[in-house]
């Protein structure tokens, strides 16, 4: 391009503009419908290289006649130069611009398509919902918020229903006692309204329905024996009206000691009171009964509601002995009473760990016991370590008494040491055996009198 004379760039520049006229025709002429796009994309990059073309052949004209001394008038040549850019740049960015257009839309023709068939797949494979069926109020007062908000998002609240359409819905989905109550009221669209507010006005009552589902709670059937699908019975109908309670913006959340305390009152007598053997965090497939365990530490007392289960376990001799474990999802470790350790004759290992309980109450279990539990319905067994100590069988006394026999001997032994000290015909002067025996003996004699006071301090936070 750099060496083409001034008359060859001319030819050149006319024939890149004759190719950016047939582009132009053949866009004017293109049917988004039947036109291809590969062509369509092909030419749209033909014109990118004929800008290029004319941009050099352009330059090339430029620098050719500015160059020619026959052409006196320089500003004119300079004009003449703007003219043909112009001229050109414009048919250039309105082609791109066309192009541009088509493709666009192409691209939404075919979305549409697939819009279009996707749509028609989606309504032939959607599946027919049931058909949603009014809830029927009798006057009860349980159900009002329930047939309320239905009735009022379906029937009350659809403008696209007359308000004489409203009207017979309504009657239709009141028996009984609500029923009586618009028994009297004309079945006209002006009496719609009329008649809704009747019934708002009668059974909107939050304080009367607070009433009946706190008398519901307390007015629950008591379980007379231990059945876990009468104990599930109660507690899902007392979650019941906790949570329409709730609903009702009512401070359930801090009811929760009387909420047990009625649990616990409608338990039979003998899930009252703790009677198990052993407690376990293992599986048990007996359905689980909640009791109520009471723990006692010294002064403090505390129920707590446990689940429990009926299980198997083995003795020494691998007989199988039947006793009902508390499960509690919160314990880190299994426990068993030491009276059931000992009736199983299970054998014993050292151990020295503390248990934090409830309230922050810290013991410490001493022994160790390998146990295995079996369930009763299938065969399922587990062998797990079950610590025990003399605090968690409740023996608390049993305890003080170790203590205190520990320190009377501690106290004893200091007492022989001092009058040994006292009656001894050498001093810690009289040579090396006097310094050897008092430091031996007085060092010894130290420890013994540390480790009685730290038994008694022991003593006393036991017996506090």
């Amino acid at each position: 391009m750099e060496t083409l004379p001034l008359a060859d760039a001319k030819l050149k520049r006319a024939h890149t503009k004759s190719a950016i006229t047939r582009l132009k025709t053949y866009i004017e002429k293109f049917d988004v419908n039947s036109g291809s796009q590969k062509v369509l994309i092909e030419r749209k990059q033909r014109l990118s290289e004929l800008c290029s073309q004319f941009e050099a052949v352009q330059f090339r004209i430029e620098i050719l006649e500015n160059a020619d001394p026959s052409i006196p008038d320089q500003r004119v040549l300079y004009e003449q130069h703007a003219q043909q850019r112009d001229r050109f740049e414009d048919s250039y960015f309105q082609l791109m611009a066309n192009y541009t257009l088509i493709e666009s839309m192409e691209t939404n023709a075919s979305l549409s398509t697939a819009s279009n068939g996707q749509a028609e797949r989606s309504r032939e494979t959607r599946v027919k919902l049931p058909k949603i069926e009014l809830p029927i109020f009798t006057g009860a007062y349980d159900d009002w918020y329930s047939y309320r908000n239905t009735f009022e998002q379906l029937i009350h609240l659809n403008e696209d229903l007359a308000y004489i359409e409203r009207f017979h819905y309504l009657r239709s989905s009141l028996k009984d006692a609500a029923s009586d109550l618009i028994k009297s009221i004309e079945t006209t669209a002006a009496n719609y309204h009329e008649a809704w507010a009747a019934v708002k006005e009668r059974f909107d009552n939050p304080r009367w329905i607070v009433q009946k589902h706190v008398s519901a709670l307390f007015e629950v059937p008591a379980v007379r024996k231990e059945n876990h699908s009468m104990t599930r019975e109660l507690l899902d109908t007392v979650l019941k009206h906790l949570r329409a309670l709730k609903a009702l913006g009512r401070p359930t959340d801090y009811w929760n000691d009387l909420i047990i305390h009625l649990i616990i009152s409608k338990l039979p007598n003998s899930s009252n009171t703790s009677q198990s053997n052993t407690q376990a965090a293992g599986q048990a497939t007996d359905p689980p009964l909640p009791v109520a365990t009471q723990c006692t530490s010294g002064h403090r007392s505390l129920n707590i509601l446990l689940s429990t289960a009926i299980v198997h376990v083995y003795d020494t001799n691998n007989q199988i002995h039947s006793c009902r474990a508390l499960l509690d999802n919160g314990s880190q470790m299994n426990f068993i009473t030491k009276e059931l350790a000992n009736r199983l004759k299970l054998r014993e290992r050292p151990l020295d760990v503390s248990v934090a309980g409830v309230m922050d109450e810290i013991i410490h279990a001493n022994k160790v016991v390998n146990l295995c539990i079996k369930s009763r319905f299938n065969r399922f067994s587990e062998k797990m370590d079950c610590a025990h100590h003399a605090l968690i069988s409740k023996n608390i006394n049993e305890r003080k008494k170790s203590l205190l026999i520990t320190i009377t001997f501690g106290i004893y032994f200091s007492l022989l040491q001092l009058i040994d000290n006292i009656n001894s015909p050498f001093t810690i002067a009289d040579s090396i055996y006097g310094s050897t025996f008092f430091i031996a003996t007085g060092f010894h004699g130290i420890y013994v009198i540390i480790g009685t006071l730290f038994l008694s301090v022991c003593l006393i936070r036991a017996t506090l």
